[in-house]
């Protein structure tokens, strides 16, 4: 009886209503598994790049990509290296899309493409 009346002079008196009183681990638990998810998959990356594949041109430790991306950033690399990705999607997007409108237009009025077409579309589908 005391401890509950503790409580809600407690709780009264820090202006939070009782209902309000959850643990810091309910009130944050999606991102609390989300960042324990995370540096799982950090520390998991970082040993299997260490001690599992011993080639790191083909698995990079962690640590090395992150030492290399700061050394990118500071000098100042990296606008190069994205400004070259970026005009590589926005060509290869373009080019898909033109692609698919042809196929789609082509496939929906003749009759022998769209025969021809569809089981491949069915499987892309799925």
């Amino acid at each position: 009886m005391a401890i509950e009346q503790s409580r809600e002079d407690f709780a009264k008196s820090t202006g939070f209503p009782q209902a309000d009183r959850q643990s810091f681990y309910t009130r944050n638990r999606a991102n609390l598994r989300g960042g324990l998810t995370f540096a799982w998959v950090i520390v998991l990356w970082e040993v299997v790049a260490r001690y599992g594949v011993r080639d790191e041109r083909l698995f990079a430790p962690f640590s090395k990509v992150i030492v290399m991306l700061a050394k990118l950033f500071l000098t100042g690399e990296i606008w190069k290296h994205l400004a070259v990705s970026g005009y590589e999607f926005a060509v290869g997007f373009l080019l898909a899309s033109f692609a698919g409108v042809i196929v789609g237009f082509l496939m929906g009025t003749v009759r022998m493409i769209r025969e021809y077409l569809d089981p491949w579309m069915s499987a892309l589908y799925s």
